[in-house]
Formats: structure tokens, sequence, C-alpha cells
């Protein structure tokens, strides 16, 4: 089984602004999108690639965008046609509480947060009402981590910071993405390996991380507490897969990066 952690899509008459938008944000790295970022993309993705499963999610860069982006996220949450969708939250969100709730009742996994692109450190005291409900939830929550070629790096995002999300909410299961520190996989290891509650995806870790980076990486967290994950339509789901095939691994650690851990997450067996 092949599972993609890692995807964004956007509302077909929303799309192409957002593709535009960040592309333009994206500046000097000249980051260009791969497809038009719509579901029939993804979809058309991985059925060139023999996907099974994508995650999928969204960042609300505001918080009058959590119910929208929620509502729409609920509706077109279709695992079986393999989409899995995962909410969306804000700092600002008034109901936080509530909304998590309602994301769980609607078979929703899991929230994305952004702690560049939102403005606030993953760390901050005024989210630990959240972490705890998502806790108690059983949901996911995916940190976006380390730099970022579209919103630059504050330092909100850092290993340090979701280290101490992790060790205040041992029973919170968290998604580093990037390797766990974009371009920053040095603090990644020191600060997150070991960590029970979390797990890393490899989105954006072609044409980036080193080779001795990467074996780092995959010693330090060991084979089952790493999850593909592209980032498409920022980067191809074919040349993640590729990529992770290039390194040779053992059938069993493979099979296991490529889908096998990411299945024992979601329970989809």
């Amino acid at each position: 089984m092949t599972i993609d952690f890692h995807t964004h899509v956007f509302p077909e008459n929303v799309a192409p602004k957002a593709i535009a938008a960040l592309e333009t944000a994206a500046g000097e790295f000249n980051l260009k999108a791969v497809a038009d970022g719509t579901i029939n993309s993804l979809k058309e993705s991985m059925r060139d690639n023999c996907i099974d499963y994508s995650v999928t999610f969204g960042v609300a860069t505001k918080a009058a965008q959590v119910s929208s982006i929620n509502n729409w996220a609920i509706e077109n949450n279709t695992p079986d046609s393999g989409i899995i969708f995962f909410g969306a939250m804000h700092p600002d969100y008034e109901n936080q509480i509530g909304e998590i709730k309602r994301l769980a009742v609607a078979g929703i996994k899991g929230i994305k947060l952004h702690g560049e692109f939102q403005r606030f450190p993953a760390d901050s005291e005024d989210m630990f009402p959240v972490y705890q409900a998502l806790s108690d939830s059983g949901l996911f929550v995916i940190f976006h981590c380390g730099d970022d070629l579209f919103a630059g790096d504050s330092g909100n995002s850092s290993a340090e910071r979701v280290k101490n999300v992790a060790d205040k909410f041992p029973d919170l299961k968290i998604i580093a993405a990037h390797g766990g520190s974009f371009k920053q996989w040095e603090k990644s290891i020191k600060y997150l390996s070991g960590e029970k509650n979390i797990w890393i995806d490899i989105s954006f870790l072609p044409g980036y991380i080193s080779d001795e980076l990467w074996n780092e990486l995959l010693e330090n967290f060991g084979y089952k507490k790493i999850l593909l994950g592209s980032d498409f339509p920022w980067m191809g789901q074919k040349t993640v897969i590729d990529w992770l095939k290039s390194k040779k691994l053992d059938i069993e650690i493979e099979k296991a990066i490529l889908g096998g851990n990411a299945e024992k997450l979601l329970e989809l067996y």
C-alpha cells in the first residue's frame, strides 16, 4: 500500500487564485505548482503513481476561514475513494474546542497547523486547550516544521517548540512535516528523534537534504517513524516516490515508509 501523508488541494473556484498567490510568495525560490491544486488533479496523480490514499489539508491563515475550510473538508472527506481530509484551526478562532469536537464526530482524523503562515509559536500556551482537545479526541496534529519557502522562518515552527508540545501532551499524535525541521534537520534529530508521539514525513526532502543527513534521520528516528509525503501540488508525488526508491532500502523498510506506517496510524486495515 502507498499513502501520501502530505498533500494540499483547494476548491475549484479557489485553486487558481491560491496557486498564483503562493507562487508569487515563493519569490526568489521560483517554486511552481506541478498541478492545478484541485481534487481531480490529486486523484489523477494518485492513479498515475499507484497511490492508494492521500491525506490532504488546508491552512487557515485567518480565523474566519476555519469553518468554511472544515465544512469543505467534511463534505469531501471520502476515504473510500482514497482522499482523507484533515481539518484546519487558527489560534484566534473563538470556538476551538467545539470545532475540534465537530471534526471528530464527522470522522476527520486531524488538523494542520502552520506557525509561519499563522504567526504563532507552536508551543504557545494559548494553544494548549487545542492540543488537549485533539489528544482527548484521538486526532492528529500536523505541524509545518522548520524553514518555509513561502513564508520564511520566524522560529515559530522550530523543532524545539514542537518537542515542547510533545512533552507537554504525551498522548497527542504529532506529525512533524518536512523531516521534522525543513533545512534544519540536525535540529530535528537533536530534539524530535526518540519522542514516542512524533512521526516525521519526507515532504520536500528530495533536492534539499543530503544523503548523509537522510541516513542520519533514518538511523535516529527509525523507519517505523517515517511517512511518505509529497507536499503536492508543490512537488510531484512521483518525484518523492522515485527519490525514496533510489535509496535502495531493504524492502521491509521501503514498504513501511511508502505506506505501511501510515496504514497503521490511520487504522486503514
